[in-house]
């Protein structure tokens, strides 16, 4: 469940989740490499030789040093003696701690870890940054506590480092990232849309078998794009086939009738004055044209419960009801063939359904199971164990079929062999199971066949329960 619950909240397994998440991360990381470019880039530090100025400078700074180390001031008062003399800019540096303090703006001192870091140079420096000179370090001990020390000034405007070239090195690394995520996404997304778009068109030249590869198993958007086109083609593919595997068999089961009506005409051409020879013909005639006219008519039935414009009459119904009375319309038949039908009913199970389709795929399955059994049919009606269904289940004791014909049983116009049979001339056109199969599945329900534990066939019908 905890699985179920965090596959549904992973941003990943969405569209929409992948560009947010990627979007947020571009830009993250576009301005972490931002601020680390202008920390780097925009206060830059030189470590240069001492000017002449800079010499005379620090003969002022030791002998002001000397002074006041001889004083009892404090260090802030250290600072604030010496930073009055000149304009000088003090930075002070813990030799222990390393820590920076200074008396002037932040901005004007650059980066003060600089300080830290050329606090223990053993020869005197020049570090200049955008906005000042400083040369140090200088020791200053006052009252047994060791500074250092660092004394600068501020540069004229003219000598100051420009900003400008800061934020075109800013905007570059900003296209230049930006572009190379945003075009990453863009391949991303694009070149799955592009697949989907030629297998289109390659199923729209007539090849069928085109599907989408690699990306069906992707949680996303795109993944169920992929799955439901390739979910779309295989049933459109499938439709066709069956069209014209229909179109073959129909054509096949028309021209036997046809045939022997075609000879019938000539012998009846031929049998002038001979009535027997007359009236057996046209009872030929009419017998082929009766099968023609049932065969037509089965033909009209499977197209129409097939078609997704077909209009069901849904009803309320009594599924037990139903199927009793199925079976009292079939026991003359059972009767006749010495078979013993056994009931096991639940009362009063309800359906939502179509009662002249359901009625019609029950009855063929049962008149089925009567033909082919040996002794004995066994049908039982009951709800599901958890109530959301009932159950039809037909089972004969006949000699069954094999497994490898069990798939192929609601295919229009297979008629099946039973275990040892020859021929399948008397069973059938092959349309009823079919049918049965067409009619079911308009109810959302399902039919499925298999052995019997009595020995025949199995055939259970799931439906829907109200």
């Amino acid at each position: 469940m905890y699985m179920s619950i965090f596959s549904r909240l992973n941003p990943t397994n969405s569209l929409f989740g992948r560009i947010f998440v990627w979007f947020w991360l571009a830009t993250g990381l576009m301005v972490f490499a931002v601020i680390l470019v202008v920390n780097r880039v925009s206060d830059p530090v030189e470590v240069l030789p001492l000017t002449k100025s800079q010499q005379k400078m620090v003969v002022k700074i030791e002998s002001a040093i000397e002074k006041i180390e001889a004083s009892d001031f404090s260090t802030r008062q250290i600072m604030k003696k010496l930073a009055r003399m000149n304009n000088w800019l003090v930075v002070r540096v813990d030799p222990n701690t390393k820590h920076v303090n200074i008396g002037f703006p932040r901005p004007i001192a650059g980066r003060l870890k600089v300080f830290a870091d050329y606090s223990l140079s053993d020869k005197l420096i020049r570090l200049r940054n955008k906005n000042a000179d400083f040369v140090g370090p200088f020791e200053l001990t006052t009252n047994g506590e060791v500074n250092i020390l660092f004394i600068g000034r501020v540069l004229p405007k003219a000598e100051r480092v420009s900003r400008a070239p800061i934020f075109i090195y800013g905007g570059i690394i900003v296209l230049i990232l930006g572009s190379v995520f945003c075009g990453v996404l863009v391949w991303h997304l694009t070149r799955p849309i592009k697949q989907i778009s030629e297998a289109s068109r390659q199923f729209a030249k007539g090849k069928l078998d085109t599907r989408v590869n690699g990306y069906d198993k992707r949680k996303d958007e795109i993944g169920l794009l992929s799955k439901d086109f390739n979910k779309m083609a295989a049933q459109i593919e499938n439709t066709i086939d069956n069209q014209r595997m229909l179109m073959a068999n129909v054509s096949h089961e028309l021209r036997t009738p046809l045939t022997r009506m075609q000879l019938a005409l000539a012998l009846l051409e031929g049998a002038e004055g001979n009535t027997n020879i007359l009236q057996k013909n046209i009872d030929r005639l009419s017998n082929d044209i009766s099968k023609m006219d049932g065969l037509i008519e089965q033909i009209l039935n499977i197209s129409k419960a097939q078609s997704s414009h077909s209009k069901l009459d849904f009803c309320h119904e009594n599924i037990s009801e139903l199927v009793t009375e199925i079976v009292e319309e079939t026991q003359l038949e059972a009767s006749n063939r010495h078979i013993q039908t056994n009931l096991q009913i639940t009362d009063n199970i309800y359906s939502s359904i179509d009662k002249a389709a359901v009625r019609s795929a029950i009855e063929n399955i049962i008149r089925n199971a009567l033909k082919f059994a040996k002794f004995s049919v066994n049908i039982q009606v009951y709800a599901s164990k958890n109530g959301e269904n009932v159950c039809v289940v037909v089972d004969d004791d006949g000699c069954g079929v094999s497994d490898e014909q069990l798939a192929l049983l609601f295919e229009p116009f297979y008629r099946a062999k039973s275990v040892g049979e020859q021929n399948t001339e008397n069973n059938g056109t092959g349309l009823g199971l079919a049918i049965a199969k067409a009619a079911i599945d308009a109810h959302n329900g399902s039919i499925e066949a298999q052995k019997s534990p009595f020995g025949g066939l199995n055939m259970t019908i799931i439906l829907p329960k109200d």
